[in-house]
C-alpha cells in the first residue's frame, strides 16, 4: 500500500446541495471542527439546513436549473463565503465531471472523485464501454449504449434486444429518466419521456437500453479510495424493495449473499475502483439472480449514496468524515481501512425512506406544510437523517423525501422490530406520507423471510392490497371521530368566559345530547355524526383544575360513505360497509353507544379511554374553512394518521365541492409539460390528455370516460 504525502487541511466547506444531506454533512463538519456554508434557493430560505450552517448565500429561484444546478453561482458563493472545499452531496451536481473540474479551476477542493473518474463511471454508458474494454471478468447486462441517440436508432436497438427492456438515463439515478417497456406501442413515448426527465434532472438526455430482468435482487458494494491508488470495499447493501425504480428500503448485510459471493462481488467492485483510480466514497451496483446467484454489473455511483447510513451503522464508520480526510490527503492505511480487524460488519441495519407521497395513488408525490414533526428519538438504536421541522414546506420543486429512518439490531429481526416501533411512534402530520406503507412492507412475511425481489411491491402489495391494508377499519374511524369531538369539546369548554360553574352541555332537559359531526377528508370520505352527554360527577368537580377527568356517554349514529363530503341524512338509519385493516367488513346499521373518559387534553394531545381502552392521540390543528377546523391525528399504537374536519354545529350543510362536472384534478401539484389533445377533440376512455411534471418525475393524465375535451386556461 502506498502511504500519504503532504496533508492539506480543510477549513471551511460549502455544501452544494440541500435538505437532509446538507444537514448530514454539516453535522460531521461540526464534529471535525470545520466551518460550513450553505447555498439555498428562494423556497429554501427558511429551511433547516440553512439555519444549521455557519453562513449561507442565496443562489437564485426555486427551479433547480437556476440554482442548485448552476455551477457559476455555486462557485461564486464559495468565493464570497471564503470556502476552500465543496461537498456535492448526492443528486444535483454530485456526478457532474464539469463541476468537479470547475472547482479545481477555481482553487476549491472537490470532496469526491476526480473529474476523470466521474467521466469514466458517472455515465452508465461510459462505464459499460470502459469495463467491456478493460476487465471482461465483470459480467454486463446485454444492451445498447451507443453514441447515436436518434429516436429511430434507439427504437431499433430496443427491438433487437427483445422485450421487456429498461430505458434509463445515462447520467443519473434515483429512478429518474427510467422506464420499463414491455411492448412496441409504448416504446417511442417512453423514450421521449425518459429523455425529457433526464434532461430536467441531470442536464443530459443520453439514454441506454438494457434487457430488463424480472425478480432479481439489487445489491450494491460501498467502495472507498484514496489519492494513492488504494481501494477497499466496506461490504454491501441490499436495495431490492423499490417503487418506480427508486429504492424505498435498504439494509446491510444482504440476506442473499453467501460469504463466497460477498467476496467475489467485493473483489469485482474493488477492481472497478482501481481501474478508474477512484478517490473518495463510491458505490458499485449489481443485480443478483436469486436462483443462480450470478451477478451483473449495473453502474457506479460516483458519490455518496442516500442509503450510506446503513453501512455506517454496521461498520461504525462515518463515511462523510472519511471523504473529508481523503480530500485532505490521508491514505486508507492512515485511516485504518486496510486492516481487516478494524473494518468489520457487525449486526444488521435497515433504512426506510419516508416520502411525502400517496401509496394509494400510485405513490405520486404530495406537497404541503408539515404541521407537526416529532421523531421517536426515545426508541433505542434508531437514527433520523432529516431536514424538516414543524412548519417546513414540501414543495413541487425537489425530491419528496422527508427523512431517512435507520434502525440497528444485533440481528435482522431485531432491526425490523425496532424500525416498526420507530415508524409507529414517529409523528408526521400535515402531509401525506408512505409511513404506514413502510410498516406494511416490514411486516410482510416475504420481506421478513428475506425473499423480497425488485418486484416485491408489484407482486405482493399491488394497489388493491394497499387499499385493503392501509385504510382505517370502522372501529378506528369511530374512535378517531370520538377523539376529534373530545378535542373540540375541551377547547370550547376551556374558552368559556361565563357560567363556568355550570356543567358543560347543561340543558333544561338534563338528558339532552349535544351533537358533533366529523368529516374524514381522505379515505374513507365519510361523515360521522355523534351525540354526546357530559356526565357531571361530583368527585371530579371538587378536584383542582387540570386534574379532573371528564366522563361522557357518546352515541355513534349510523353513517355512510358520502360523495363530496356531504352531510349524511340522519332521518333514516343507513348502512355503510367499510373494508377494515383486518380484511373483514364492519357495518354501522345501528346506534353504537360508548363510554368515554377524557383524562387530559391540550392543543396537540388527547389522552382518553373509549370503552375501557386508553390510548394517546397526537393532534395538529389547521383552519381549513371559516368556523371549521381540520385536525391531523396520529395514533402511535396503530402507527396510523388521518385527517378529519370538525363540521360546524351551525353549518347549513352546503356541499363544499365546486368542481365542474367532468373536470379533472391533477394527481399531484406540478407543471404541464405537454398537452396531448385540443379543445373540442373527442377522446376515448384511457386516452392520454396531458403530461405533468412534479418533483422531477413525469406522469400522464388520461381520460376516465369517453367525451369531448374543453381546455380552459386560467391565469
Amino acid at each position: 500500500m502506498e502511504s500519504a504525502g503532504a496533508r492539506v487541511p480543510i477549513h471551511k466547506v460549502l455544501i452544494a446541495n440541500r435538505g437532509e444531506i446538507a444537514c448530514r454533512v454539516i453535522r460531521t463538519c461540526r464534529k471535525m471542527g470545520i466551518a460550513t456554508a450553505a447555498v439555498y434557493s428562494e423556497c429554501d430560505a427558511n429551511a433547516v439546513f440553512v439555519q444549521m450552517a455557519d453562513e449561507s448565500a442565496a443562489i437564485g429561484p426555486s427551479t433547480a436549473s437556476e440554482s442548485y444546478l448552476c455551477v457559476e453561482k455555486i462557485l461564486t458563493a464559495a468565493k464570497v463565503l471564503g470556502c476552500d472545499a465543496i461537498h456535492p452531496g448526492y443528486g444535483f451536481l454530485s456526478e457532474n465531471a464539469g463541476f468537479a473540474q470547475a472547482c479545481g479551476g477555481a482553487g476549491v477542493r472537490f470532496i469526491g472523485p476526480t473529474p476523470e473518474s466521474i467521466e469514466a463511471m458517472g455515465s452508465k454508458k461510459g462505464a459499460k464501454e470502459l469495463l467491456n474494454s478493460t476487465d471482461k471478468s465483470v459480467p454486463l447486462i446485454p444492451g445498447y449504449n451507443g453514441h447515436n441517440q436518434d429516436l429511430d436508432v434507439l427504437v431499433a436497438e430496443a427491438v433487437k434486444i427483445g422485450y421487456p427492456v429498461l430505458i434509463k438515463a445515462s447520467g443519473g439515478g434515483g429512478g429518474k429518466g427510467m422506464r420499463v417497456v414491455r411492448e412496441r406501442p409504448q416504446l417511442e413515448e417512453a423514450i421521449q419521456s425518459a429523455k425529457r426527465e433526464a434532461k430536467n434532472s441531470f442536464g443530459d438526455d443520453t439514454l441506454l437500453i438494457e434487457k430488463y430482468f424480472d425478480n432479481v435482487r439489487h445489491v450494491e458494494i460501498q467502495i472507498m479510495g484514496d489519492h494513492y491508488g488504494n481501494v477497499v470495499h466496506l461490504f454491501e447493501r441490499e436495495c431490492s424493495v423499490q417503487r418506480r425504480h427508486q429504492k424505498v428500503i435498504e439494509e446491510s448485510p444482504s440476506v442473499i449473499l453467501t460469504p463466497e459471493l460477498r467476496q467475489r462481488m467485493g473483489d469485482a467492485a474493488v477492481r472497478i475502483g482501481q481501474i478508474i483510480k477512484y478517490r473518495g466514497a463510491g458505490t458499485v451496483e449489481f443485480i443478483v439472480d436469486p436462483q443462480t446467484l450470478n451477478f451483473y454489473f449495473l453502474e457506479v455511483n460516483t458519490r455518496l449514496q442516500v442509503e450510506h447510513p446503513v453501512t455506517e451503522l454496521v461498520t461504525g464508520l462515518d463515511l462523510v468524515e472519511l471523504q473529508i480526510h481523503i480530500a485532505c490527503g490521508l491514505s486508507l492505511d492512515e485511516l485504518g481501512l486496510t486492516t481487516p480487524s478494524r473494518v468489520q460488519q457487525r449486526g444488521h441495519a435497515i433504512e426506510c425512506r419516508l416520502y411525502a407521497e400517496d401509496p394509494l395513488n400510485n405513490f405520486f408525490p404530495c406537497t404541503g406544510v408539515v404541521a407537526r414533526w416529532e421523531p421517536a428519538c426515545w426508541v433505542p438504536n434508531v437514527r433520523y437523517d432529516s431536514a424538516i421541522a414543524s412548519g417546513s414546506e414540501i414543495t413541487v420543486h425537489y425530491d419528496p423525501m422527508i427523512c431517512k429512518v435507520v434502525s440497528y439490531g444485533a440481528t435482522r429481526d431485531d432491526a425490523i422490530r425496532t424500525m416498526l416501533r420507530a415508524l409507529r411512534e414517529t409523528v408526521l402530520l400535515g402531509v401525506q406520507s408512505n409511513r404506514r406503507f413502510l410498516q406494511l412492507v416490514l411486516s410482510h412475511p416475504v420481506f421478513q423471510q428475506g425473499q423480497a425481489t425488485t418486484h416485491f411491491i408489484d407482486d405482493f402489495l399491488p394497489p388493491h392490497v394497499r387499499q385493503q391494508h392501509l385504510s382505517l377499519g370502522s372501529e378506528q374511524v369511530e374512535d378517531i371521530a370520538v377523539t376529534a369531538m373530545l378535542w373540540s369539546w375541551y377547547h370550547r369548554n376551556a374558552s368559556r368566559g361565563y357560567l363556568r360553574h355550570l356543567p358543560s352541555g347543561w340543558r333544561n332537559n338534563f338528558y339532552a345530547y349535544q351533537q358533533q359531526e366529523v368529516a374524514f377528508v381522505h379515505s374513507p370520505t365519510a361523515t360521522i355524526a355523534l351525540e354526546y352527554r357530559h356526565i357531571d360527577k361530583r368527585e371530579e368537580r371538587i378536584k383542582p383544575e387540570g386534574t379532573r377527568h371528564h366522563h361522557f356517554v357518546i352515541r355513534v349514529l349510523p353513517w355512510q360513505q358520502q360523495q363530496h363530503n356531504q352531510l349524511p341524512q340522519q332521518q333514516q338509519p343507513q348502512q355503510h360497509t367499510l373494508q377494515s385493516s383486518s380484511s373483514s367488513t364492519a357495518t354501522t346499521d345501528s346506534v353504537i353507544e360508548r363510554t368515554v373518559v377524557l383524562f387530559s387534553a391540550s392543543d396537540d394531545r388527547v389522552d382518553c379511554s373509549i370503552n375501557g381502552v386508553r390510548r394517546p392521540y397526537v393532534i395538529a390543528a389547521t383552519h381549513k374553512r371559516a368556523a371549521e377546523e381540520q385536525l391531523h391525528i396520529h395514533v402511535p399504537s396503530w402507527g396510523q394518521d388521518t385527517v378529519v374536519r370538525l363540521k360546524s354545529r351551525f353549518s347549513r350543510g352546503e356541499s363544499e365541492s365546486d368542481s365542474e362536472s367532468g373536470a379533472f384534478v391533477a394527481p399531484m401539484p406540478g407543471k404541464i409539460l405537454k398537452l396531448l389533445v385540443e379543445s373540442g377533440q373527442a377522446v376515448a376512455k384511457g386516452q392520454p390528455l396531458l403530461i405533468l411534471e412534479s418533483m422531477k418525475m413525469e406522469s400522464t393524465v388520461s381520460a376516465d370516460k369517453d367525451g369531448f375535451v374543453h381546455v380552459l386556461v386560467r391565469e
